[in-house]
């Protein structure tokens, strides 16, 4: 080929060409070009520049610049930040023409040609899009025959094959009605736009089998179901909430792989993240503090001056969460970024926020206000990292790959300070640019090539040859900065100049470094292997010891778990290792390099525990070492050393599950459908050697994945990847089908997951939405309990035995993924370990204070009374009324909340025309509403409770399962909180005393839920659900925050109050028992204070019982805190003024006051304090009938308020109706 010319112009690298000529001629004659930058460029063939005005009749002989005046449209339908146009080509057929364009969402959209060529006026063009692609498409081609066409993206590295069909209606795609556009000749032939057709069309399409038949989903059969059968001395349990909880309290792993530059420290404690966990890791005191986040930790930034932490999360909302590192609790919610976050850091002042996600847009955060300063796209291939210029909060550098970029903020949007900076050459030519830090004022840049770019004043000053491969990080120490390599790590002085070097095979491990961080003395390195290693700055050394690491775990899917009586446990993974754990010494004991994947261990149960077999292989053989269904016996000397005494393959596949009987019998479970029991002889002690010999070989069904031993060691019970749970008689192998023979058998462990006294665990709503339960184990001494870890990631403790379906649990969030396999350890602990994040959560179990007190005691359903049931609401109704800031009444009536103003109540003014209309609706039984000095608030369906905050200014209420937060002043919504844990029938609301939680009780039909909704900025516009757990069966008649402790919360009913506390992610419960039903409660200082159904009142301090006092003749059914003490009312209408130390300061009796013949129990109780807040001037009662009374504690007079709208309530059926009384007038003022 000769060269015919050359065309410069572009700043950037052209993307796309195109060919055109003059109207009439077939010869290309001009260019035009787009580039990476959005430059739209128009030359002859010559290579001389034109004008896109000259070029506006040139026929395109292609389609490919997006940039370009025929696209016009297509690019104003991507308002906002809904992506941009990446790709294009045109599409004729037989009908009118279109074009195709791909997107960065990697989505495909067809408009019609006309449309888009058109100026962008308010109505945007129409379109049809197709989804597809994981990222960027980069390329649209169509084929000859207009029957196919083809898209490519390099982002998931596919080529999409799509088949073109015909809409139904003839004109194709619709029009949009532009007003330039000539309208169409409806008198001669069809119109090109005809909506009426369409509609037609889609009248005569059925809807109605789709949206009336829900989609089934397929679920696992439960064939295990049919091999369970009761124990003789079985006894029924509707199974209540467990009298034992967990409390995590350390964790083995680091999270090396797929994350960047997380391992920081701050005094030192060591901030880094593990899975979906931040960890706070005391060097001092050895101890760890957690912070659990929704989904995966992609990266964090830590403000050393403000101890603060943002970590991104792999999912959204939310991607930022600003964590406070001393107390471990968010601070701020914060979310732009879409598909994950690459990179954070804060600016000096630690106010601001800068973001780069997987979309390629850089966000800046005002994080204390959860607002977005400015924004952009970034415009490059890839980021890498990006942070803010030194002492300033309106200047950023960009890096990645291929360029180094300067911002600037400047007004609501991002600015590119200068154009990229250019650093490469032929003699440094440099792929990409990895991390950013500082050594003084001075910016420093690592590269591809092992560089370190100095910067001064946003210009390359100095460039030095830091390692022989890619710097990894960077990171700023005293006197210069710290740099780290995939094989090692340098320390460098301010000048530049290296002071030591340190290769990682000195340290003992094989695994990259992909973290570092210099610590006063110490400098900490994070390696993609899970490892953590201290090291000296001085010279270099480990601090640990010669291959000890700070922090160790596996560094793939830890399967294989084994626990020996003494403590001590250990675990075997994919990465090849065994390692044995002392819980105590929190700390890896002994390691052994078993050279090929691992996925079961089982210790010998002997006093010494010196044996260990280990089964290898994993379901995908990627190594030719490896050998699945080999299986060894380690002996472990007194030195610590291992020895491998025995090895044997009797499988081919790897190898599901070991269990040892006596040390004498050992079970050895492999994919390929066997079990193998194998007996064992020693004869020595410890042994040295040892003889097997192959007792029975069990041919299964399936896969087995659990099983366990009798306590006599002749059977066995085996659970089957197929849910298949089968008995065998050990010796001779034999297959037991009458399942009623061992109905009685005691177990030496408690493993399956398919078996009668674990058939609780298994919910019907986990296992619909594909949730199953991956491993257990059952502690039968110390408060019986069953641990299980699902697919999810939980841990669930339920008591044992737990054969209800209706079983309560509660749940703990814990690992990144999968479970692999969950264990209880003697001394009362938990080991977990999780699939994906490679780690090994140890828990501590919390026996109830009041467990023993409840020994003996059998719960059932049926202690819920009749005359409990009369103190139980229908799960509908709301009898509150309450007092806002400004002196107003609330009050719920059927759909609405009655806002109610005392002080613009006048007799309703009507005329003679209005006489019979008032008659009539009064005999009819309707109230009606005075329009001067009642509003309301609307709700969809009936109130089913509603409560005030601390500060009276929003009110909350709820209808089913939404709660909406609204100002009584104005009657607007503040936000609607709502969630599927949140079932229907929500009883009781409750706002924290700084009003930033509130507490939700509501019912499934069968348990009492328990949800705390949250908010950050007080405002409540970011509320989210912060927790949840299950309550129990009896219903719930009071819940609130304590008054000195917001994280705690008490709730009581049918003989029980539950004391609650946030930990870890979860709510713990501290459960006691009383022998009457509590039905309110009120938190008095550190007091609480419940009234029983006999009329009593408790006085609880500490969580025991110090008082208690008959208060009333009847049962008291409200209480409220006061100045003075508080206020107690009864089902006979008593209202009671109570001093702090139970002395009665003044009695009310509202029945003698009610013009209603039935009684008036006291449902609601409120109260307007002085001023100065030393005494009760007022209070609020409304009764179970629906009337409202005020009291005048001054006056001592009480005061009818009003009557209208109110509900009446049955006593001995709770059965809610409309009470037949006419609007009433307010029989006297109060004072």
């Amino acid at each position: 080929f000769q060269l015919l010319t050359k065309a410069r112009g572009h700043h950037s690298s052209p993307i796309s060409i195109d060919f055109g000529c003059d109207k009439g001629s077939h010869s290309a004659a001009f260019l035009r070009s787009n580039s990476i930058r959005g430059e739209a460029m128009f030359w002859t063939t010559r290579g001389k520049i034109q004008t896109p005005l000259s070029q506006r009749d040139t026929e395109w002989e292609s389609q490919s610049c997006v940039f370009s005046a025929s696209l016009e449209g297509a690019h104003s339908s991507y308002g906002g930040h809904a992506g941009k146009v990446t790709s294009c080509c045109p599409f004729s057929n037989n009908q009118a023409p279109s074009i195709l364009v791909g997107d960065s969402n990697g989505s495909l959209r067809v408009f019609r040609t006309s449309d888009i060529q058109h100026s962008v006026t308010a109505v945007q063009p129409l379109f049809l899009e197709y989804h597809g692609h994981a990222g960027s498409i980069q390329s649209i081609q169509v084929s000859e025959d207009f029957k196919s066409v083809y898209t490519m993206s390099c982002r998931d590295s596919c080529i999409f094959q799509w088949k073109h069909t015909a809409l139904s209606w003839d004109q194709g795609l619709p029009s949009a009605p532009l007003k330039n556009r000539p309208q169409p000749n409806l008198q001669s032939g069809r119109a090109s736009f005809d909506m009426q057709d369409m509609i037609d069309q889609m009248d005569d399409l059925d809807f109605s089998k789709e949206s009336t038949t829900k989609k089934k989903v397929a679920h696992k059969p439960r064939p295990w179901t049919r091999s369970i059968v009761a124990p003789t001395k079985f006894v029924p349990s509707h199974g209540s909430l467990p009298d034992s909880q967990l409390a995590l309290e350390r964790i083995y792993g680091y999270s090396g792989n797929g994350v960047k530059n997380n391992l920081h420290c701050l005094s030192y404690r060591m901030i880094y993240s593990v899975g979906k966990v931040l960890v706070r890791s005391d060097l001092q005191d050895d101890k760890q503090e957690f912070f659990f986040a929704s989904s995966k930790i992609t990266c964090l930034s830590v403000h050393h001056k403000k101890t603060i932490c943002a970590i991104g999360q792999e999912e959204s909302p939310p991607d930022i969460i600003i964590v406070d590192l001393m107390t471990m609790q968010p601070l701020s919610f914060l979310s732009r970024n879409a598909k994950g976050l690459i990179c954070l850091d804060f600016d000096d002042n630690g106010n601001y926020v800068v973001s780069v996600g997987n979309s390629q847009e850089i966000v800046v955060h005002d994080w204390k206000n959860g607002a977005v300063i400015a924004s952009c796209r970034t415009h490059g291939l890839e980021t890498l990292d990006v942070k803010f210029l030194k002492g300033s909060s309106n200047r950023l550098v960009e890096c990645g790959r291929c360029f180094v970029r300067f911002w600037r903020v400047a007004g609501c949007s991002l600015c590119a300070a200068g154009d990229e900076v250019k650093l490469n050459s032929l003699e440094n030519h440099t792929q990409y640019y990895s991390c950013l830090c500082w050594n003084g004022g001075n910016l420093l840049v690592g590269t591809s090539t092992g560089q370190v770019i100095q910067f001064e004043e946003n210009e390359p000053h100095k460039r030095i040859k830091a390692h022989q491969s890619a710097v990894t990080n960077i990171s700023c120490a005293n006197d210069g900065f710290v740099t780290s390599s995939a094989d090692g790590f340098k320390h460098w002085s301010s000048e530049m100049k290296c002071i030591l070097s340190i290769y990682t095979q000195a340290l003992g491990t094989k695994h990259h470094i992909c973290s570092i961080c210099w610590a006063k003395d110490m400098i900490l390195i994070g390696t993609s292997g899970d490892e953590i290693w201290q090291v000296s700055s001085d010279d270099g050394s480990n601090l640990n010891g010669d291959g000890k690491a700070l922090m160790s775990s596996h560094s793939s899917s830890p399967f294989g778990i084994s626990v020996h009586p003494n403590g001590t446990f250990a675990t075997c993974g994919e990465d090849g290792f065994l390692r044995v754990w002392n819980l105590f010494d929190h700390q890896e004991n002994l390691s052994f390099d078993l050279g090929m994947p691992a996925r079961s261990c089982a210790f010998s149960p002997d006093a010494i525990g010196r044996m260990i077999a280990v089964g290898f292989g994993k379901p995908v053989k990627d190594n030719a070492r490896t050998i699945n269904g080999k299986w060894i016996i380690l002996n472990i000397s007194d030195k610590g050393d291992f020895q491998i005494i025995f090895e044997r393959r009797d499988s081919r596949k790897f190898i599901t599950e070991m269990k040892w009987h006596n040390s004498d019998r050992l079970a050895v479970g492999s994919s390929d459908k066997k079990i193998c029991v194998y007996q064992l002889t020693t004869e020595t002690k410890p042994a040295t050697t040892v003889g097997v010999a192959l007792l029975s070989m069990i041919d299964l069904v399936s896969p087995p994945i659990h099983f366990d031993f009798s306590k006599d060691g002749k059977y066995l019970r085996a659970n089957y990847e197929s849910h298949e749970l089968h008995y065998f008689e050990v010796g001779p192998g034999l297959h037991i089908k009458e399942q009623s023979r061992l109905k009685d058998t005691q177990w030496e462990t408690e493993t399956c997951i398919f078996e009668w006294n674990v058939q609780g665990v298994w919910r019907k709503e986990d296992t619909e939405a594909g949730t199953e339960i991956v491993s257990l184990d059952c502690s039968i001494q110390d408060c019986p309990s069953i641990v299980s870890g699902d697919s999810r990631g939980r841990l669930k403790i339920h008591q044992f035995p737990c054969t209800s379906a209706r079983a309560q649990y509660i749940t703990y969030p814990a690992h990144l993924g999968p479970i692999g396999k969950v264990r209880w350890i003697s001394g009362g602990y938990v080991v977990s370990t999780g699939e994906k994040d490679n780690a090994l959560f140890c828990w501590r179990k919390d026996v109830d204070d009041g467990f023993g007190d409840r020994l003996g005691v059998v719960e059932s359903a049926a202690d819920l009374d009749k005359d409990d049931a009369s103190l139980a609401s229908d799960g509908v109704s709301c009898h509150s009324a309450l007092y806002d800031f400004v002196g107003q009444i609330i009050y719920p009536s059927s759909g609405n909340c009655v806002i109610f103003d005392k002080r613009r109540q006048t007799r309703p003014r009507h005329d003679e025309r209005d006489v019979e209309t008032l008659e009539a609706s009064v005999d009819s039984g309707l109230g009606l509403s005075r329009q001067d000095s009642h509003d309301s608030f609307q709700h969809e369906a009936t109130v089913s409770a509603i409560c005030t905050s601390h500060s009276r200014q929003l009110m909350a209420s709820s209808h089913d399962e939404t709660i909406r937060l609204w100002d009584s002043q104005c009657s607007e919504v503040a936000t609607i909180l709502s969630d599927d844990h949140q079932q229907h029938n929500v009883s009781i609301l409750s706002f924290s005393p700084d009003d930033t939680k509130l507490v939700s009780v509501s019912s499934d039909g069968h348990n009492q839920i328990i949800c705390v909704w949250m908010t950050l900025n007080g405002e409540w516009n970011d509320a989210h659900l912060h927790l949840q757990t299950l309550a129990g069966h009896e219903k719930v008649y009071f819940c609130h925050f304590t008054a000195t402790n917001q994280a705690h919360l008490v709730s009581g009913g049918s003989h029980h109050v539950n004391f609650w506390s946030e930990r870890h992610s979860t709510l713990g419960v501290s459960k006691h028992s009383h022998q009457d039903t509590l039905s309110c409660g009120v938190s008095v200082h550190e007091t609480l204070i419940t009234g029983t159904k006999s009329g009593a009142l408790v006085v609880w301090e500490e969580q025991k019982i110090v008082k208690e006092v008959q208060a009333h003749n009847d049962g008291v059914l409200s209480l409220c805190a006061c100045p003075e003490g508080f206020v107690s009312g009864c089902c006979k209408g008593v209202v009671i003024l109570w001093s702090n130390t139970l002395q009665k300061v003044a009695s009310f009796d509202v029945a003698q006051s009610s013009p209603s013949s039935l009684q008036s129990a006291i449902c609601s109780i409120d109260i307007t304090p002085h001023l100065n807040g030393s005494s009760t001037m007022k209070i609020l009662v409304r009764t179970r009938y629906g009337e409202i009374f005020e009291i005048s504690c001054l006056a001592e007079q009480v005061y009818l308020l009003c009557t209208a709208g109110c509900e009446h309530v049955d006593m001995n059926r709770g059965v809610s109706s409309v009470s037949p009384c006419p609007v009433r007038p307010v029989i006297g003022e109060s004072i």
